[in-house]
């Protein structure tokens, strides 16, 4: 008989040995291997914040005889929405057995009733399909714009300042938000100043291809949009082009990477830049399915990449 319960650090073994009857990509590695790419789910820096208020903060097992043959996984943050602290999940990784399939709903079921707010930013025909259907998410088909390096030779119009201790930020909210974060690979955050306030952008680099960047949160989009080329130029021009000397060799390094096809990018979704319309010289408009359950009626515009997949996993 299928038994679940909730995840526990032992059960890695299990889950990695699932994981990978599950997938095919994963079976081709070792298990060493698995059990690296799976840590980033099983320890969250801010793992203690919740944990009397949902218990399947890193998700789910699903047992039978012993064995594990599901998982369904969990990332469970408590997160300010204005004045409000909710508690957000976003889902994962999953992966059921052959056999099984039939009961794993009625195991999961309660994961969508106790979070605040649920989120699974990238699910697969599948999961959009059952989803929706037996649990109830919102399907919305969210814009995003891919920004292209292009370098920034105008006057600077605000203050830009790269942040790497959680102690030179003045916002309790957005340092306790790095400092969750900063152990993570490849997490950035800068501190944007003009005459009308403060805006921090947070980012994530990612190596896939060739180099591109996700932009992880925004906290003002006025201030955003309207730097929008100044700021998306610093995040390059640290991360990717700092070891030019100026700007006329960084665009011949961007030039001679396009000619060699070469990925670089900066992704970034289109409410981030709240109504104003996209002031950047070269980018490109998607979509993406994202999946959304709102136990709280929260203004979803408020939703972030933050303690999800996106920040540390994908």
């Amino acid at each position: 008989m299928v038994e679940s319960r909730p995840f526990r650090k032992d059960d890695i073994d299990g889950i990695v040995a699932c994981l990978k009857r599950n997938f095919d990509w994963m079976s081709e590695r070792t298990d060493e291997e698995i059990t690296e790419w799976f840590s980033v789910l099983a320890n969250h820096p801010w793992e203690d914040d919740n944990i009397d208020k949902n218990k399947y903060n890193y998700g789910k097992v699903l047992i039978d005889d012993g064995k594990i043959v599901g998982y369904f996984g969990g990332i469970g943050a408590e997160r300010y929405v204005g004045e409000e602290k909710l508690l957000f999940m976003n889902f994962s990784t999953w992966a059921v057995d052959r056999g099984i399939r039939g009961s794993f709903f009625n195991h999961v079921e309660d994961m969508y009733s106790i979070p605040d707010v649920i989120t699974d930013l990238t699910p697969n025909q599948a999961s959009v399909m059952f989803e929706s259907k037996f649990f109830g998410m919102d399907i919305e088909e969210r814009g995003y714009i891919r920004l292209y390096p292009v370098p920034f030779m105008d006057n600077h119009k605000c203050y830009i300042t790269h942040i790497q201790r959680g102690i030179e930020i003045d916002n309790n909210v957005v340092k306790k938000e790095f400092e969750d974060h900063e152990t993570y690979k490849g997490i950035g955050l800068v501190r944007v100043e003009d005459r009308t306030g403060v805006c921090y952008v947070f980012y994530r680099k990612m190596l896939n291809n060739g180099e591109w960047i996700r932009i992880l949160k925004v906290s003002n989009s006025r201030i955003f949009s309207r730097h929008c080329h100044e700021i998306t130029w610093a995040i390059f021009e640290k991360e990717i082009y700092h070891s030019f000397l100026n700007d006329t060799d960084r665009y011949a390094e961007i030039l001679r990477r396009s000619q060699n096809k070469e990925w670089i990018a900066m992704e970034c979704e289109r409410r981030f830049f709240g109504d104003a319309e996209i002031d950047y010289p070269l980018f490109t408009k998607m979509s993406k399915k994202r999946l959304y359950k709102n136990n709280a009626g929260v203004c979803f515009d408020n939703i972030d990449f933050l303690y999800t997949e996106y920040a540390f996993l994908v």
